[in-house]
């Protein structure tokens, strides 16, 4: 659960209560509930909205859920997006939830005349979508909540799905903790059947990845051509003191001459000048720089493909300080060049 609240540290004393109290405009507010079938997925949605820089809540007690609702760009001031995780674990949970939601369709009714249509039940392993990806009906989102309805997303997978995601697990149903995970199950869907149809989009997990879980998340709630950043690390090290943790790409750039060896070059790094001179002698060098460069440039892109936020490529020599520097600090200016986010970790340089 993310927690704190953004102050703005201009304002002091008196003077930044009145300003926090107004919260953002009901029209940039951009507010997501979710909720579902216990084993559906709701943890990986929310933390995929949470890479979409969503501030995302989860598991409020229905009291402090519905003032939540009631006035949310005041609670969580300087939010523009917020995705609040709502289900069983909840006391009261089945009962309430769905009379707090009926409540929003009921003042959305009074305020515009009408309800937007909820979203078709989807197929097995699909989701039902807005109209235009990135977006839900416009209509639909105004309403209680300081003027901007929620959009309602139900998560849901079958029950063969679900219980082998208990299985896996090896945690209890929350409906049915002294009884096999399917009586459970079944139970729940009872409980949110009328919820179902109220949701404005309908997840089914069932044949979905993690990979295609975020995927969906972001067709559907991304703004329009945003993609989340995916950050670029790379990583010099040296060999004699182990390979990174967690490296995705590596290369040994252990070939190349060893400024170690040279006179008056020992005591610098691949950030010195001097060694960079060195270096730039070598033929393979320029040409390495080059290859890796476009290796990069193909894999890139595929990667961010995937959705994924964080992409780790370790560069290698034997002690960390000359080779695999030089050509972190080269890889770095040619990714910024292209427009990457990348940041430098030379992890043995001070050894």
């Amino acid at each position: 659960m993310s927690t704190g609240l953004q102050e703005d540290d201009r304002l002091e004393g008196a003077e930044a209560e009145p300003a926090r109290s107004r919260g953002l405009p009901a029209e940039r507010l951009r507010l997501v509930l979710i909720t579902g079938l216990s084993g559906s997925g709701k943890s990986v949605v929310a933390k995929c909205f949470e890479d979409l820089g969503y501030y995302t809540v989860d598991n409020l007690p229905l009291p402090l859920l519905r003032e939540f609702l009631e006035r949310p760009g005041e609670l969580v001031f300087g939010q523009e997006r917020i995705a609040v995780v709502a289900d069983l674990r909840a006391p009261g949970f089945a009962e309430e939830f769905p009379r707090l939601i009926a409540e929003i369709d009921r003042t959305t009714f009074q305020e515009q005349g009408h309800v937007g249509d909820s979203s078709q039940a989807s197929q097995p392993g699909q989701a039902s979508q807005p109209a235009e990806p990135g977006q839900v009906d416009e209509p639909s989102r105004t309403g209680q909540c300081g003027h901007s309805r929620p959009t309602l997303l139900f998560l849901e997978a079958s029950d063969e799905v679900l219980v082998r995601r208990f299985s896996e697990t090896r945690r209890p149903h929350p409906l049915a903790p002294d009884q096999p995970a399917i009586a459970g199950i079944r139970r729940e869907r009872e409980l949110l059947a009328g919820l179902r149809p109220r949701a404005d989009l309908v997840f089914d997990t069932s044949h979905w990845s993690i990979h295609e879980t975020r995927a969906q998340v972001y067709r559907a709630f991304a703004a329009a051509g945003e993609q989340p950043e995916m950050v670029v690390s790379l990583v010099s090290f040296g060999f004699k003191h182990g390979v990174p943790v967690g490296t995705d790409l590596l290369f040994d750039v252990r070939f190349l001459a060893n400024p170690h060896f040279v006179p008056g070059l020992r005591e610098q790094t691949g950030q010195d000048e001097a060694v960079l001179e060195y270096l730039e002698q070598q033929p393979d060098f320029e040409e390495l720089i080059s290859r890796l460069s476009d290796l990069l440039g193909f894999l890139l892109p595929r990667y961010r493909r995937e959705n994924r936020s964080y992409l780790s490529v370790a560069v290698g020599c034997t002690g960390g300080r000359h080779r695999s520097v030089a050509i972190c600090e080269r890889l770095k200016r040619q990714l910024d060049a292209s427009g990457w986010q990348a940041r430098l970790i030379h992890r043995d340089i001070a050894r």
